[in-house]
């Protein structure tokens, strides 16, 4: 398991949950990328499968270009690393009305987000503001 507890804002923080059978460990080199001012992440090596699993919860009102700095520095740590990531979580960017904050942001070209549809439905407006965003070819074309 991996968590990260809020102190400075209303609300509960975030988890991943792993079952019991899968052998994970924290992900050490990158803790501390999570910023109270941007974004919380959490990270989770699953050991059988040479993979990181990590949370991203960018606030809505968070620093947009401290959260693409730090997201750059954890995609290249990982990357050298060798080992497959996936990234999922609320990032609020807008994916299907191309916000602001979505123009200024690009996925690398090895990176592709296989979430499609609206992730967010309400009565009148629904958005896709959650992402799933991973560089295993392998992965992409199951999800």
């Amino acid at each position: 398991m991996s968590r990260f507890s809020r102190s400075s804002r209303k609300g509960g923080g975030s988890g991943i949950f792993v079952r019991n059978f899968s052998c994970t460990k924290d992900v050490e080199y990158l803790k501390g990328l999570g910023s109270k001012n941007a974004f919380e992440l959490l990270s989770v090596e699953l050991l059988d499968f040479n993979f990181i699993l990590a949370y991203i919860y960018r606030f809505h009102d968070g620093d947009f270009y401290e959260f693409l700095h730090k997201l750059e520095l954890e995609i290249c740590k990982v990357q050298t690393k060798g080992k497959h990531i996936l990234l999922c979580g609320d990032w609020n960017i807008s994916y299907l009305q191309r916000s602001v904050n979505y123009q200024n942001y690009k996925i690398p070209i090895q990176f592709a987000n296989t979430m499609k549809s609206p992730t967010r439905i309400m009565h009148n407006t629904s958005s896709l503001t959650d992402v799933m965003i991973t560089n295993n070819l392998i992965l992409k074309s199951k999800l």
